[in-house]
């Protein structure tokens, strides 16, 4: 059973907790999308974090990057949620904020998971999977 299978998730790459995230996601059925800064190793040569990248795509954004950005806007009309690991104001900065976000595709969640208020998202988080399934039975 793949309750979000037609789900489509770009998870901005960060810590622990983001990654944990999408991995809840991916195992529900979302297809989820790591978005990789271009100065990181691979993901998939990353051997620390191949078991919470399981069944992830990945991409290399450079967000300093104006054509890389304009890249990133076409993904996100076709989303439907991001993970946001960055702390508040990064994703702003370059166009990538919640309100430019939802002016690119009203109906995305969009949810940050930075080191201060992991717990809270995280449930967060949970509570709109549930309800997301609830709504489709």
């Amino acid at each position: 059973m793949n309750p979000l299978r037609n789900i489509k998730v770009l998870e901005m790459e960060g810590l622990a907790p983001t990654v944990f995230a999408g991995r809840m996601l991916a195992d529900l059925g979302a297809t989820v999308t790591i978005v990789s800064r271009p100065e990181k190793i691979p993901i998939s040569l990353d051997i620390h974090e191949s078991t919470l990248n399981h069944g992830k795509r990945s991409i290399i954004i450079d967000l300093k990057n104006k054509i890389d950005v304009e890249c990133l806007k076409v993904l996100i009309k076709d989303c439907d949620v991001i993970i946001d690991a960055y702390k508040p104001g990064v994703m702003e900065k370059v166009g990538l904020g919640p309100d430019d976000c939802f002016k690119i595709n009203e109906k995305i969640v969009y949810t940050r998971i930075t080191s201060n208020n992991n717990y809270i998202l995280i449930k967060r988080l949970w509570l709109i999977i549930l309800a997301f399934l609830d709504c489709r039975s």
